[in-house]
């Protein structure tokens, strides 16, 4: 077994990690996937060349990195993840005062095992969530829970105005991703929330949109509460352990 450092790794050298963590996501049903643009790369590989476990690192911050970890399922149990972490805070210079954020799905048991296993903590927990998109009819109880809105274009997307708040979109062909929802704090709790994503889903519908997905953190009840209430529904769990 062979652990090399990969230093902003050219195509041909994530080929073969990003097919290592293709295999593991079918293997696992798992919806993490290797990441675009890693910085950094940690790999083992076997005596002919091909890598059994690897380590994939963004730098989100000064001194903070996420990690993403994969190991064959035929090469698990055998501390080469341990190895790779071992190596990494020995060689990887700025990361030997750095914090590692490990990301793990949370319906895969083993990446969660492997993440406390290595004395990693529980940081939190990240929700995908999604609502199909149906046109609504207008009934007497829902009357005055429409609000006007104003679609600002962006580069691929929108940003969305009402008096109430705001959010910005992404739009992809039918399915579009909503981020930065505000609310006006003095509206909050009052109903402005719910009627700003009903017209929301609404308007989108008439552009043509049929998905709207989001994220949010486990730790946000009320607004879990509140995509909840609006016809979304939790598809994928992200899991954040601090090493």
């Amino acid at each position: 077994m062979k652990i090399k450092m990969l230093e902003l790794p050219r195509p041909e050298e994530l080929s073969p990690l990003i097919s290592l963590a293709r295999l593991c996501r079918e293997y696992d049903e798992s919806f993490l996937s290797f990441p675009e643009e890693p910085e950094l790369c940690w790999v083992l590989t076997d005596e002919n060349g091909h890598p059994v476990s690897c380590t994939a690192l963004c730098q989100t911050g000064e001194e903070t990195f996420e990690c993403w970890a994969f190991t064959h399922p035929e090469h698990r149990r055998k501390g080469y993840f341990s190895m790779l972490l071992e190596e990494m805070c020995r060689e990887g210079g700025a990361l030997e005062e750095a914090e590692l954020c490990l990301l793990a799905d949370a319906r895969v048991e083993s990446a969660r095992k492997a993440a406390e296993g290595i004395g990693a903590e529980p940081a939190g927990s990240e929700h995908l969530m999604e609502a199909a998109l149906k046109p609504e009819k207008e009934t007497e109880a829902q009357t005055g829970a429409w609000i006007p809105l104003t679609f600002l274009p962006e580069a691929q997307g929108f940003t969305v105005r009402a008096a109430a708040g705001s959010c910005r979109l992404s739009i992809q062909g039918t399915s579009a991703c909503l981020y930065e929802l505000e609310i006006l704090k003095e509206l909050r709790g009052k109903g402005h929330g719910t009627a700003f994503i009903r017209s929301l889903k609404q308007e989108l519908y008439r552009l043509g949109v049929r998905l709207l997905r989001l994220q949010v953190s486990g730790d946000n009840l009320p607004a879990l509460s509140l995509y909840e209430k609006t016809g979304f529904r939790i598809t994928e769990t992200l899991l954040y352990y601090l090493y």
